[in-house]
């Protein structure tokens, strides 16, 4: 017995290969579930960019894509809300394995509420290493040297900010599977020693983003009459299929960051 719950203990301490081939490992053991899942949302956020005139495809167009800063805004607002309730209900599909039914894949609850609001904080939190960017590039050089140095550690802190923020992707995941929120204490001390770990993950699942991509892409330009309505359409839905395809990778890794972090709260 106390072997077992060793082992149970193992299992759950966030190892360098659980951490990297985890996301993708429950992706393969349901790969029918986000065929099912996802091509729907897929079809949903084609929709979204065929009737705002916006999105993916309109770079492999030779007219090219007219539309209005407002449109591109709606669009980007719907699709992200979109993309959230698809993670919500890839992680209760695979996970807590609920079951397929209109009703909960059509209807927004309040967890994708939660989670919009999550992720705007994550936004606005990492594009604070964006401004520190700025202020650096427009500053004036400073003659006093003891001022610079002092501008430039402080305005260099933002850039810690992104690296701080890896400990709380587990929040995702919680309030996804709509299950109680730790404090940020208890977050920021169960990611500790495992910040690098975290980021190769999901700097590798980026990787794999950016890898398709360019791939979908080189195929595309080989398409002639890319303008056709069936091309652009295709070509929309392979799009946003692939984006679904790495937000299923990510919610994953948000869920094993749960995981991990049950497993310290147990061993504590």
């Amino acid at each position: 017995m106390r072997q077992e719950n060793k082992s149970e203990d193992k299992s759950r301490q966030m190892s360098w290969s659980g951490i990297l081939l985890g996301p993708y490992m429950l992706f393969i053991d349901n790969t029918r579930t986000f065929f099912r899942l996802g091509g729907f949302y897929a079809l949903l956020l084609t929709a979204v960019s065929m009737l705002f005139n916006v999105g993916y495809a309109c770079r492999f167009s030779e007219a090219g894509c007219a539309y209005q800063t407002s449109q591109l805004l709606i669009s980007l607002a719907v699709s992200g809300f979109i993309i959230l309730m698809f993670m919500r209900r890839w992680l209760k599909m695979t996970i807590d394995k609920s079951a397929w039914s209109w009703r909960f894949v059509l209807l927004p609850e309040l967890p994708e509420l939660k989670l919009t609001g999550i992720s705007l904080a994550f936004i606005l939190l990492n594009a604070v290493a964006l401004v520190s960017m700025y202020l650096l590039v427009i500053r004036e050089p400073n003659p006093d040297w003891r001022i610079e140095i002092v501008y430039f550690a402080v305005v260099s802190v933002g850039f810690l900010v992104p690296f701080a923020l890896l400990r709380f992707y587990a929040l995702f995941a919680d309030v996804s599977l709509e299950e109680k929120i730790p404090s940020l204490r208890h977050l920021w001390q169960s990611g500790r020693d495992k910040t690098l770990k975290i980021m190769m993950s999901l700097l590798f699942i980026c990787l794999v983003g950016i890898f398709s991509q360019s791939a979908l892409n080189g195929e595309l330009l080989n398409i002639e009459n890319k303008s056709v309505f069936y091309i652009r359409f295709f070509a929309e839905y392979v799009y946003n299929l692939l984006v679904l395809l790495i937000t299923s990778f990510f919610a994953n890794h948000c869920y094993l960051q749960k995981v991990y972090r049950e497993g310290l709260q147990q061993n504590d």
